[in-house]
């Protein structure tokens, strides 16, 4: 426990001298104003973040230690591939989080793609999907420091092409090949590589790190589909200018990410969620002092007595730094603890 009580004996009396937070147990803690709101039912909360279009700022409750996290990366626009999804168990919490959540990608040649990320359509016509944002965790707002990432969907080739890449895993998926190449999946060390255009005359784009790229375009083609965003992001599909058969290529999904510097029990399942992303925070209120009291038994003996509002387990001698007394016992558990000092 980094912080504790401190009692002071000397000349045949107690002081009190300072009573401190207790760091590892906790003491009330009011719900810090985000953009977001903690819902509790008694001591367990559940922050749900939206997408918003911008980085919302989230502050730790002083006192958490840990949370559990849900994160879902957004969907492809054009019915394109389903955002990731990453849980796991967050620790060595900063006193900030920093909350990015994807876009779903629309409809549209050079449509932009969702927000976090996605890669923009490509072309003039056909009506291609730009890439989903990914949804993420960040301890500041820079790229570089998101501590969890879910990967977006790749966007639906246009106007009957390939199908996008499913976000997500730390290996995603590429986009379906049609007229025009499929954007390839996002991976740990490189975005996907943009898909080559039939006829037309810039390819899809390579994805980069937290981006997806734009769908391949030309003077008269049906557009690729932007890739979705992510750790590194999918590459972006074909354009497909022939007046035959299927169209532009789907762009590839994002990939997902975990810190182990900050993240445990992590699970990436790809292929999960429609439409916009979310993140979920799970965690526990730390106990609250509901009485501390100190009472002169003797002039070289005294009792301390604390009583929480719910069940406190962990608490010994060491919690409690007492000089110049001659022994100092703990009794007590669940919710009252008792000091008797002589």
């Amino acid at each position: 426990m980094a912080q504790e009580f401190y009692l002071l004996c000397m000349k045949k009396y107690f002081a009190l001298i300072s009573l401190l937070s207790l760091s590892g147990i906790g003491l009330a803690i009011p719900l810090n104003a985000a953009e977001a709101q903690a819902s509790c039912v008694g001591v367990d909360c559940e922050v749900v973040f939206e997408t918003t279009g911008e980085i919302q700022t989230w502050e730790v409750p002083d006192g958490v230690q840990e949370l559990e996290f849900e994160v879902y990366g957004a969907q492809g626009g054009a019915g394109g591939g389903l955002g990731g999804f990453v849980s796991g168990t967050l620790s060595n919490l900063p006193s900030e989080l920093f909350i990015a959540v994807g876009e779903a990608g629309i409809r549209g040649a050079d449509s932009a793609g969702g927000f976090n990320g996605g890669g923009a359509s490509g072309g003039l016509y056909g009506n291609p999907g730009s890439g989903g944002g990914a949804s993420d965790i960040r301890v500041s707002t820079a790229l570089t420091d998101r501590i969890v990432v879910a990967g977006g969907g790749g966007g639906y080739g246009g106007p009957v092409g390939g199908n996008g890449g499913p976000g997500g895993g730390e290996i995603s998926f590429p986009g379906s090949t049609a007229q025009g190449e499929g954007g390839a999946g996002g991976t740990q060390l490189q975005g996907g590589a943009g898909g080559s255009s039939n006829k037309s005359e810039i390819d899809g784009e390579d994805g980069q790190l937290g981006l997806g790229g734009a769908g391949g375009s030309g003077s008269d083609s049906f557009g690729g589909a932007g890739g979705g965003g992510g750790y590194f992001g999918g590459g972006g599909g074909g354009a497909d200018s022939a007046p035959c058969c299927t169209d532009a290529g789907g762009g590839g999904g994002g990939s997902s990410f975990a810190d182990r510097a900050f993240v445990t029990d992590v699970t990436f399942t790809p292929e999960t969620n429609v439409l916009d992303g979310t993140v979920i925070l799970r965690y526990q209120l730390p106990p609250t002092i509901t009485n501390f009291s100190y009472q002169q038994l003797e002039p070289a003996a005294a009792s301390v007595s604390i009583e929480f509002d719910q069940n406190v387990s962990g608490v010994d001698e060491s919690d409690f730094v007492v000089e110049e007394c001659g022994s100092v016992e703990l009794s007590g558990g669940a919710k009252s603890y008792s000091l008797a000092i002589s």
